[in-house]
This record gives C-alpha cells, sequence and structure tokens, in this order.
C-alpha cells in the first residue's frame, strides 16, 4: 500500500473537546498505518502568530505565511477538523 503524507488542520478552543478527540484518533490510524502527518491546531497561538498587523514582523510574517504554504503544498491529503454548531 501506497503511504501518504497528510495535514491535518483543526480548529477547536477547547483541548478537551470532541473535535480533538477526533484529531487524536485520526492521528493515531495514520501513525498504526505507517501514514506520515503533520497537523496544525489554529487555536495553538504560535502556529496563528504571522496573523497580525504589525509592520515591523513583515519579513516573519512572510517566512511563517510561506512555511504554511510550503506544508499544504507538501501534503498529498489535506483533513480539515473543526466543530458544527446548529
Amino acid at each position: 500500500m501506497n503511504k501518504k503524507k497528510f495535514l491535518i488542520i483543526s480548529a477547536a478552543p477547547h483541548q478537551t473537546s470532541f473535535t480533538h478527540t477526533i484529531v487524536d484518533t485520526i492521528c493515531e490510524q495514520l501513525k498504526d498505518t505507517g501514514n506520515s502527518y503533520e497537523h496544525i491546531d489554529l487555536y495553538n497561538h504560535e502556529q496563528q502568530s504571522f496573523l497580525t498587523l504589525n509592520e515591523d514582523n513583515d519579513h516573519i510574517a512572510l517566512q511563517k505565511k510561506e512555511n504554511w504554504h510550503n506544508k499544504i503544498l507538501n501534503a498529498e491529503i489535506l483533513v480539515f477538523v473543526y466543530p458544527i454548531w446548529r
């Protein structure tokens, strides 16, 4: 079986949420099947620190944006996990 590179992008404010349980399960399954993956949690403030209007950090923000762009381009499969409220 062909191993794939997954990029999992999640967004849920509470670490004990069902969304995080789903992400953990996906990561376990990918690990067990030998696929590679990276998980990006959009509520992790370090990971979204480039979302700023501070012009002093423009070169840093650009580097971070390019890094995210490359992660998306290098992934073979994108997985989005987020809560849906009704």
